[in-house]
């Protein structure tokens, strides 16, 4: 970018800046919303696989039980045991017929039966939007806490990359190498988005947890800043800020669908209100710094 602001001018170059940066609205202009359906509750009394043997078991047991009043040996003559055998196949066989004539009854009066208002309400629930400016949400305090964690760290998101190379110039640094200042810093938060995805894909870590130590980290490499005056130093310390920036700009909008912020269900909400709350941040940042 400085050598194409030496070429163009600083005007031009901020104007090709910004056409690079309006291909993102194609970008958006392909993604699609989550639809995200309710989990169906459990059926109650819905056999389990230590049940149904058992069932089967006894049902066996119904229809090949035999008569013993009349024999006190233990020994059956062929015919009893045929009658038996006969009467306990007659009555399965009727049990059976009435089962699918209450079955097919049940589902006669199901289909007369108009919709009910609850059913109704169901269904325009699972056809309606969610809101995208729900302000709703900062009732929640996890919500709030949330909210002033991305207020605060937006204010200084920006600040190091504007300030970085008029830093090395005035620690003796030439303007030229200055420039590979923002360059590393930019490089190396490629490499941290990329690293936090992989690790907030591993199910074992505390995702809230990952987030926090990135952004922990991130206080005492700004201090450090302070410190260093040669390029080497300047140089380590924009690729720590770029990693850890990366890590936390990847994943702190994703953190909303965590159940610790406000959880998967209500985050299309969340996201236009924190994302709202976070352009005024970012908007008081570089003047304030």
């Amino acid at each position: 970018m400085n050598a194409l602001k030496e070429q163009i001018g600083w005007r031009n170059c901020l104007i090709v800046i910004g056409l690079m940066q309006a291909s993102i609205i194609v970008c958006g202009a392909l993604l699609k919303p989550i639809v995200i359906k309710p989990r169906p509750a459990a059926a109650e009394g819905s056999t389990t696989p230590l049940k149904e043997p058992e069932s089967k078991y006894d049902l066996e047991n119904e229809i090949t039980r035999t008569s013993i009043g009349s024999v006190d040996s233990g020994v059956q003559s062929v015919t009893s045991s045929q009658i038996n055998l006969s009467e306990g196949q007659e009555s399965t066989e009727q049990d059976s017929a009435e089962k699918k004539a209450l079955k097919k009854k049940e589902e006669e009066e199901q289909a007369v039966l108009p919709e009910t208002p609850l059913k109704q309400k169901q269904e325009d629930s699972s056809v309606s939007r969610p809101k995208l400016l729900d302000f709703s949400v900062l009732r929640d305090a996890s919500f709030n806490c949330y909210a002033l964690f991305g207020l605060f760290a937006t204010l200084g998101f920006f600040a190091p990359q504007l300030y970085v190379i008029e830093l090395s110039v005035s620690r003796g640094v030439s303007r030229d190498s200055a420039t590979y200042m923002l360059s590393a810093m930019a490089v190396a938060e490629i490499l941290g988005r990329l690293s936090m995805g992989w690790v907030l894909n591993r199910r074992p870590i505390r995702k809230i947890y990952i987030l926090l130590i990135c952004t922990v980290l991130l206080c005492p490499v700004l201090v450090i800043f302070t410190f260093v005056n040669e390029f080497w130093g300047l140089m380590s310390c924009s690729c720590f800020y770029g990693f850890l920036l990366g890590t936390v700009a990847s994943s702190h909008i994703p953190m909303l669908a965590e159940d610790d912020v406000i959880g998967i269900q209500r985050m299309s909400s969340a996201v236009g209100v924190y994302v709202c709350i976070q352009s005024f941040a970012g908007l008081a940042g570089p003047p304030l710094g």
